[in-house]
C-alpha cells in the first residue's frame, strides 16, 4: 500500500463507519473504561448506554456488579449480582457507583415509563428485582423489587439514598441503613468538557416532588 499527498482541490468519496456508542470514538487501550469488554475480579462485563432522553448518553456496566449473566428472568439468581453494603462496591477502572442524579436521569424513563418490575427487566438495562439482604443476614424482597445504591449519603438519620423499583410504586427513591445490602450498577465516570464544565440537561427538574418518596434530597451536580 502507497500513500500520495494530493491537492485538496480534488473530491473523494467518504465511507463513514460507526463507531461505539458514538461515544467515545476510540477504545483506548490505556484506558480500560473505554472498550467494549471490560474484564473485572475474572467476570467479563460489556458496556450498554443509556437510553432515556435525560441520561446523556451514560456508558454503563450490562448487569450488576459480581452477576455472572445478564438477567433473562425475575427469579434469574446469577444476575442479582453481589450485595454490598453502602460504599463497599468497588467498580472497574473508569467506573464508579452511580449518583443519585445519573439514577433519576437514566432510569426514570428508558424506552418507556419503568412502572413495574417486569418493565425494570425488559429495559436495556435488564434490572433483576434483587431485593437486599437485612443486616441478619437474611434476604427480603427477592424476586419483587429492583434495588440498587447510590453514592449519596446525606447524613440523615434514615440512612444513604438508594433506587427501588416494585410494581405497586414504579421507580421511587428511599433511604435505607449502610449496613444493609444491596446490588450495584456501576457507570462510567464523567470527563470534564475543556470549559470545566458538564452539560445541563434540558428537561423538566428530575426531582420532582411527586417522584418516589418525598421530600427528595437537593442533589448536587456531578
Amino acid at each position: 500500500m502507497s500513500y500520495n499527498s494530493l491537492d485538496r482541490a480534488y473530491g473523494f468519496s467518504v465511507r463513514c463507519i460507526q463507531t461505539k456508542f458514538g461515544v467515545p470514538a476510540t477504545n483506548d487501550p490505556v484506558d480500560p473504561s473505554t472498550q467494549d469488554i471490560i474484564m473485572f475480579k475474572g467476570e467479563e462485563y460489556k458496556t450498554i448506554i443509556s437510553s432515556s432522553p435525560t441520561g446523556r448518553g451514560r456508558i454503563w456496566l450490562d448487569r450488576n456488579l459480581g452477576a455472572t449473566k445478564v438477567a433473562t428472568s425475575k427469579t434469574d439468581t446469577a444476575a442479582y449480582g453481589t450485595y454490598y453494603g453502602f460504599g463497599e462496591a468497588v467498580c472497574p477502572l473508569g467506573f464508579g457507583a452511580p449518583s443519585l442524579k445519573d439514577l433519576l436521569d437514566n432510569f426514570r424513563i428508558i424506552d418507556n415509563d419503568i412502572t413495574n418490575t417486569a418493565l425494570a427487566l425488559s429495559s436495556v438495562f435488564k434490572f433483576s428485582p434483587a431485593g437486599k439482604e437485612k443486616q441478619n443476614g437474611d434476604r427480603v424482597e427477592v424476586g419483587e423489587q429492583v434495588r440498587l445504591w447510590s453514592k449519596q449519603d446525606d447524613h440523615s438519620f434514615l440512612g444513604p439514598w438508594n433506587l427501588r423499583i416494585r410494581d405497586d410504586f414504579g421507580v421511587e427513591l428511599f433511604e435505607d441503613s449502610r449496613n444493609e445490602k444491596m446490588p450495584v450498577r456501576c457507570v462510567k465516570d464523567l470527563k470534564e468538557l475543556p470549559e470545566g464544565k458538564i452539560p445541563e440537561l434540558e428537561t423538566e427538574d428530575p426531582l420532582d416532588p411527586g417522584f418516589g418518596v418525598g421530600p427528595l434530597p437537593k442533589i448536587p451536580k456531578d
